[in-house]
């Protein structure tokens, strides 16, 4: 692995709000500490959670078996994006 992909949580407005500049200290923090040539690269990871929910809703999953996986399919979506972004 060559690089951390860290979700940015940026406000609907696209301004910084608490959540970005906290992330994005805690990405300096990782920064510092991460071994040489490894990159860490901060996505906007705005509406991953709303399409992943979406997605279990779809497929027929009950709300409590989603609120168990939700957070894991929004990191997939977020990544995926991230990946579809880069190609």
């Amino acid at each position: 692995a060559d690089r951390i992909v860290v979700g940015l949580p940026r406000s609907l407005s696209g301004r910084p709000g608490p959540a970005e500049r906290s992330t994005l200290d805690e990405i300096d923090e990782l920064r510092a500490v991460a071994p040489e040539g490894i990159t860490i690269d901060p996505y906007d990871e705005r509406f991953t959670t709303v399409i992943a929910e979406r997605s279990l809703v779809q497929s027929g999953m009950r709300r409590d078996a989603r609120k168990q996986v939700v957070d894991k399919v929004a990191a997939a979506v977020m990544l995926q994006s991230y990946l579809d972004a880069q190609w």
